[in-house]
């Protein structure tokens, strides 16, 4: 589909279709579908931790900058890059992530596009205008972008990046995808890492699971740092709405749209993805009156992550 309406969803849950994909339709995203519905599992879905960690070790010990300003993602990333024995260093936005680049040296850069003070993308420029002026050895950067558009693949390489991984983020691509980049491979791999997306409004378990590399830990701790991180965010929402502060209104929306997605909650991570898009164009009444369903339907999602089901709070062997 090319329009994203209220009713889709539903008509196709009663239809029993198998997928449900907004265009412009990335090729992984097609892919992925296309394996969904025909009951084939992709990469990230099978990946198991044993498979994830050989691909961890072939990099050895990283030093990593990870510039981050969503809690939950950065819980995330924290716990799976830490449980593979790298060093991480948080930055919350890209002012924070340019500067601690200047005071220490990382092998590595994960950085989110969209962020506060400083996106990534002029993050990545002033880091490579430092080092080419310094002639400082050159620091690997890999983006991280929660919703993918066309154009951001060139974007990337544009600022100087070397990789780039979709959000939400899973496991065996993002080890993947680093140890792509740490063995100089061609910068910024052609069919771009994406989640298998069905549309669903309540929690998939299996797609969290998969997302922290089958850690019962990690996916508690992701959980836990959600139901913080929500409410605050839905509070950010009203209080952009009430003000009509278009900026603030569009960042809490686009950092729900990530966070969302970590647990296949792909219908409401959709719905902030208007409110994102809406707020971004000038729409402002639009986006409010959008915001405040978007609320609701968060509100909703938070008792489903109350209890873990049972099979997702033990390893899997």
């Amino acid at each position: 589909t090319s329009g994203d309406r209220p009713d889709d969803i539903p008509q196709c849950k009663e239809l029993r279709v198998s997928g449900y994909l907004m265009k412009p339709v990335k090729q992984s995203e097609l892919f992925d579908a296309i394996a969904s519905a025909v009951g084939v599992a992709t990469l990230h879905a099978t990946a198991r931790p044993t498979q994830i960690a050989d691909l961890a070790n072939r990099t050895g010990s990283l030093r990593i900058l990870l510039a981050e300003d969503s809690l939950v993602n950065q819980k995330l990333a924290l716990g799976l890059l830490s449980r593979q024995g790298h060093q991480v260093f948080v930055a919350n936005n890209g002012r924070e992530a340019l500067a601690a680049s200047e005071t220490r040296q990382f092998d590595l850069v994960l950085m989110d596009v969209q962020m506060p003070e400083l996106d990534g993308l002029d993050a990545t420029r002033a880091i490579r205008l430092r080092e080419q002026s310094s002639h400082q050895p050159r620091v690997k950067v890999i983006a991280m972008t929660a919703h993918a558009m066309t154009g951001d693949r060139d974007r990337c390489l544009a600022a100087g990046m070397d990789g780039y991984i979709s959000k939400p983020i899973r496991a065996a691509d993002l080890f993947a995808t680093i140890d792509q980049v740490m063995a100089d491979a061609p910068a910024i791999p052609a069919a771009e890492a994406t989640g298998s997306e069905q549309a669903t409004e309540v929690v998939d378990w299996p797609v969290a699971w998969a997302s922290v590399g089958q850690d019962p830990q990690l996916l508690g701790e992701i959980v836990a740092a959600f139901r913080v991180e929500a409410p605050l965010l839905l509070a950010d929402l009203r209080q952009a709405g009430l003000v009509e502060d278009r900026e603030s209104l569009r960042r809490a929306a686009h950092t729900l749209k990530g966070t969302l997605r970590y647990f296949g909650a792909d219908a409401v991570a959709e719905l902030a993805f208007g409110v994102e898009t809406l707020a971004r164009d000038g729409h402002l009444p639009e986006a409010i009156a959008a915001s405040e369903t978007l609320a609701s339907r968060v509100r909703g999602l938070l008792p489903a992550l109350a209890q873990i089901p049972k099979e997702f709070t033990v390893a899997v062997e």
